[in-house]
């Protein structure tokens, strides 16, 4: 079950007794986290306060059979969350140890990660050194952890290559500058990295790839070109492309069921 997706419980509630069950009254505590829908429930008075659904019917003939489901949202963060939804009724039972029912789900986190390079349109020089910025944003719904941009940089073509950003620890190897950070909250824009290298050819294009990835799963799989800047050398057009790439896994989503007795 993927984060923020939509879960369905299913709650069946049956009268195995030999009389007919009067006031009885289904109550759905629903996990820490999810977001309520709606429910549905054929013949059943419900509604929906202080975190739980709650249903009442009267009277449940004996063999009766009946329904109801329940809709959610799924938590925004990952984790294992628990529904439990117990019935009652006026009645002497021979039997209760079948009126509480719980389901456990796991959460998926999910995020959507950006990636911009801001590319500089100012004019620079073979050997003066130039600085450009990239952006990263998680769109969610799950905070990404573990994240890091990586930076492909041309052999041979430019030097001096360092970089910086609040809350990102960076190093260059060759050919690669690394950026990483511990986590990235949803909806939130990560502090530039600001990068500064120095051009060594003209009349050349340099290439480089910027990437960002993370350890939560991706929800989309993206190959973003972003404008180039253009850099002038001994009167001649030196041209840098930059582009943005993400990585993704997919994941198939599933609704549980539930199922009460009494």
């Amino acid at each position: 079950m993927l984060a923020a997706s939509t879960l369905a419980y299913y709650l069946t509630i049956g009268n195995m007794g030999t009389d007919t069950a009067s006031n009885v009254v289904v109550t759905d505590t629903l996990p820490s986290g999810v977001t309520f829908v709606g429910v549905e429930a054929a013949g059943w008075t419900c509604d929906h306060f202080n975190g739980a659904v709650h249903c009442d019917k009267s009277p449940l003939a004996i063999g009766a059979n009946e329904q109801i489901t329940v809709t959610v949202l799924a938590p925004n963060e990952g984790g294992i969350i628990t529904n439990t939804a117990a019935v009652t009724a006026s009645l002497i039972e021979a039997s209760s140890t079948n009126n509480v029912a719980s389901i456990t789900t796991t959460v998926i986190a999910i995020a959507d990660l950006g990636i911009i390079v801001d590319n500089n349109p100012a004019p620079v020089q073979i050997g003066q050194p130039v600085s450009f910025t990239i952006d990263v944003n998680n769109y969610g719904p799950s905070t990404a952890r573990e994240l890091t941009v990586a930076l492909n940089v041309p052999v041979g073509q430019l030097a001096d290559i360092i970089a910086a950003g609040a809350g990102w620890s960076c190093l260059y190897q060759p050919y690669t500058l690394l950026c990483t950070r511990p986590s990235l909250a949803a909806n939130t824009p990560a502090p530039p990295i600001v990068v500064t290298v120095t051009p060594l050819v003209g009349d050349t294009i340099i290439e480089a790839l910027a990437t960002v990835s993370a350890n939560t799963n991706e929800a989309h799989l993206q190959t973003t070109p972003h404008e180039s800047f253009w850099a002038r050398a001994l009167r001649r057009v030196l041209t840098w492309r930059l582009a943005s790439m993400m990585t993704a896994t997919r994941w198939e989503r599933g609704n549980p069921s539930l199922t009460l007795s009494g």
